[in-house]
């Protein structure tokens, strides 16, 4: 049934409803009551995790991971674990450091930090659910990698004389390009880019970083699978710029002129993902529901339903469900 559905959403076929692509983490280990620390280092874990939480929750399609740190511990970042309900956060910036990006690690960078668990939580996944629902394989995108590399070397060129940083998002997007083909090789049915930076930035600066996302998106699309972007809420002028991106569909945050932009997105071929925010996962029922109708669109073959992050860990799954 779920493979079914979004198989023929992505046709642009009539659904009998949205499909529903949350990002869950945290809240998976919470429901095996284990820590996310114990789930994310141990492959088992996090493949049995992923998997009962959506037989338990029915949702259309089972995204491997929502860890930014993921990459970035890969290619020389620190990170450090907070509390057991609490994902892993990046403590230094390589690049902030002293270091230049020639000597950061390209080639085996698969085989580095957590990456490993990763694929091969993936690799199970996709055998023992991939005939019933889609599996999708998630990347920090090259602008928040970046970010994580750089630190405020980063942030101070973001919004300024971005030729300062093309090199480190260059170098960003490399590594991006190796992980979407790791998870391809695995037969993933999509991939999910996790790049909200791209919010953030004017309509100039999205045309020069267009390019790398169309490498993205050729790597992707080689394997005939099908690539969604999550850019964060862009505000109305750089929409146009975003619509450009390269990408099977594009997820925003805190939507509420859906349907205009429905019509944009689909003119360019394009479907849409509406994200639920956070703060309606920590709310009642009545909250939880009033503000899905109040995202959802009338034309049910152009859009999914997703999340801004991952499911928040105090989520209670009855309301979710």
């Amino acid at each position: 049934m779920y493979k079914e559905i979004l198989k023929d959403f992505w046709q642009w076929k009539e659904v009998s409803r949205p499909p529903i692509i949350p990002m869950i983490c945290s809240f998976a280990a919470k429901l095996q009551q284990i820590s996310v620390q114990e789930m994310l280092t141990n492959p088992t874990k996090l493949a049995n995790s992923l998997q009962k939480s959506q037989q338990l929750l029915d949702y259309d399609a089972i995204v491997n991971i929502f860890d930014s740190t993921l990459e970035a511990e890969a290619c020389g970042c620190g990170i450090s674990w907070g509390a057991e309900d609490e994902m892993p956060h990046v403590v230094s910036h390589p690049l902030d450091e002293g270091k230049t990006v020639d000597q950061l690690p390209v080639s085996d960078v698969e085989k580095m930090g957590s990456i490993p668990i990763v694929l091969e939580a993936t690799k199970r996944l996709q055998i023992v659910m991939g005939n019933r629902v889609d599996i999708i394989g998630a990347v920090t995108g090259p602008l928040t990698l970046s970010q994580h590399l750089g630190g405020k070397l980063f942030e101070r060129n973001l919004h300024g004389d971005f030729s300062e940083v093309n090199a480190i998002v260059r170098y960003a997007n490399t590594i991006c390009i190796r992980l979407c083909r790791s998870y391809c090789e695995r037969k993933v049915d999509g991939i999910l880019i996790y790049d909200t930076l791209l919010s953030k930035l004017n309509h100039e600066t999205l045309k020069v970083v267009r390019p790398f996302y169309r490498t993205l998106f050729n790597v992707v699309d080689y394997f005939n699978t099908y690539l969604v972007i999550v850019v964060g809420l862009p505000p109305k002028e750089t929409m146009e710029a975003i619509s450009d991106l390269d990408a099977s569909a594009i997820v925003f945050s805190g939507l509420t002129e859906s349907e205009d932009l429905l019509q944009l997105f689909v003119n360019k071929g394009k479907h849409i993902g509406v994200a639920i925010p956070e703060s309606a996962f920590l709310s009642s029922t009545g909250v939880f529901r009033e503000t899905l109708k109040n995202l959802t669109p009338k034309r049910r073959s152009d859009f999914f339903l997703a999340t801004e992050g991952q499911v928040p860990y105090p989520c209670t799954h009855g309301e979710y469900a």
